[in-house]
């Protein structure tokens, strides 16, 4: 689970889950590269801050940089990481048929994606600034929650690879989150203005 700005990409621009057109020019570099991207196709992702090359995410970052009506220092840092490809009209008519992992093997294969490092669960692309969030197997989720911790993310995302995109809030589609609680004892107390 990525920590970054939700924003799907249509016809050479990029849009807010609730449809509104995202400011183009601090994310000019990732329009540019996408240039040649087919307009048949919708990418959805989230568009991130990383910190340095060890992908380090910032979210305050992401969001300070994307909202100036600007280009600035910082900006080239900027990244849109994929979670899925769709068709445009599947898209628009919000009845997505193929099921997830047959459209993430078509994500993978037409961006030429290639693992970043063995510590990241990223993928690189024939984009610079376009990455791919790598898919792992249940059978590996104990390994990847364990890095949950190490890597400072805020969770994982657990998905139903056999059920097609859907354009809401879904079932199957979960985030899995490490909580923290304790018990204390309240010693004391005052009260606030």
């Amino acid at each position: 689970k990525f920590d970054g700005q939700r924003m799907y990409y249509l016809n050479g621009k990029f849009y807010s889950r609730t449809n509104k057109e995202i400011n183009s020019e601090p994310i000019k570099h990732i329009i540019e590269q996408l240039k040649d991207f087919p307009q048949d196709k919708v990418l959805d992702g989230e568009l991130i801050y990383f910190k340095d090359d060890n992908y380090k995410e910032d979210f305050q970052k992401t969001v300070a940089l994307s909202g100036k009506e600007i280009w600035q220092d910082g900006c080239e840092r900027l990244y849109y990481v994929l979670f899925d490809i769709i068709d445009k009209d599947e898209f628009l008519a919000k009845n997505v048929t193929k099921p997830f992992k047959v459209t993430y093997a078509k994500l993978i294969n037409n961006l030429q994606a290639k693992k970043v490092n063995s510590k990241s669960a990223l993928l690189n692309t024939k984009y610079r600034n376009v990455l791919i969030a790598e898919q792992m197997e249940y059978n590996e989720f104990n390994h990847l929650f364990a890095m949950v911790n190490e890597f400072g993310w805020e969770g994982i995302m657990l998905r139903d690879a056999d059920q097609p995109y859907q354009c809401k809030r879904t079932s199957v589609l979960q985030k899995i989150k490490k909580m923290q609680d304790n018990e204390f004892q309240l010693v004391r107390f005052n009260i606030g203005t």
